[in-house]
């Protein structure tokens, strides 16, 4: 009888070893097969990456700059340097009558607006500079738009300002 039940317990283990067996097999084909599509996914993938990298490559793009690396549209012989040196001395040469022109604004308490520290005007590229306005009780930041004549006059336009 002993003999019986263990030979019956043996044929169980034995069944549910297989059984879990197919069942470990079948997972893998899944996932051999899951692997497979994933690959040719992945390999349709860079086959469009390679083709859009080209397309793209053949396109003119301007160079791309940062800011302040060029200065607007200067008269012959002109260097970047004069251009910006040129734009802060017209900027605090004409201080409060260049602010009261393009923004209205005055100075408050007997205060004169104007650009007092050459540091805080930034030529930002070709065609802007920021500029920090004050007159010791107010003060803001003007972004102007200009433009160098072949009379090296500067021409300022207001884009915005901000009130401190």
């Amino acid at each position: 009888m002993i003999l019986i039940i263990a030979t019956t317990a043996l044929a169980i283990t034995t069944f549910r070893q297989h059984r879990t067996i197919s069942s470990l097999e079948t997972d893998l084909e899944q996932a051999v097969e899951e692997r497979s599509q994933l690959e040719s996914a992945l390999d349709e993938h860079a086959s469009e990456v390679e083709r859009l990298e080209e397309a793209l490559a053949g396109e003119q793009r301007p160079p791309s700059r940062r800011a302040g690396d060029a200065v607007g549209r200067l008269p012959n012989g002109m260097s970047r340097s004069e251009a910006e040196t040129l734009l802060r001395d017209d900027l605090q040469s004409r201080g409060e009558s260049l602010i009261h022109e393009l923004t209205g604004l005055e100075g408050v308490l007997g205060g004169t607006l104007g650009f007092y520290s050459r540091e805080e005007i930034q030529v930002l590229n070709d065609r802007w500079v920021l500029a920090w306005y004050e007159d010791g009780h107010i003060g803001g930041e003007l972004l102007l738009k200009y433009t160098i004549d072949e009379e090296r006059e500067v021409h300022w336009t207001l884009l915005d300002v901000a009130e401190y």
